[in-house]
């Protein structure tokens, strides 16, 4: 499996609307904060004030996208716990011939 999402914390966003008010492109932005040129890409159209990046406006705006609750598929959860045999819990579900299967489906 991939690596884990991580959010861009506020320095970071910062940096983004430091190194775009001095001049620098966003390839130079992203190298300085260790990070694709393609997230700060999408961070500044996300964060767009009028023609300039705003890395407060750009963290409400995450905040609003941020999903909100919990999992549906934890363990004991509402699905597992109703006999929905669409989404089994963990435990039942087995390796069978290289493929995985909930016991009783095939």
């Amino acid at each position: 499996m991939g690596t884990r999402y991580q959010q861009l914390k506020s320095e970071q966003r910062n940096q983004i609307q430091r190194g775009l008010n001095e001049g620098l492109i966003m390839r130079a932005v992203a190298k300085q904060i260790g990070r694709s040129p393609r997230t700060v890409s999408r961070k500044v159209r996300r964060g767009l004030v009028g023609e300039t990046y705003d890395a407060i406006q750009d963290r409400e705006e995450a905040q609003r996208r941020r999903r909100k609750g919990g999992r549906k598929l934890v363990e004991g959860g509402a699905l597992n716990q109703r006999g929905d045999t669409r989404y089994p819990a963990k435990e039942m579900v087995t390796r069978a011939g290289g493929r995985e299967v909930a016991d009783g489906l095939s």
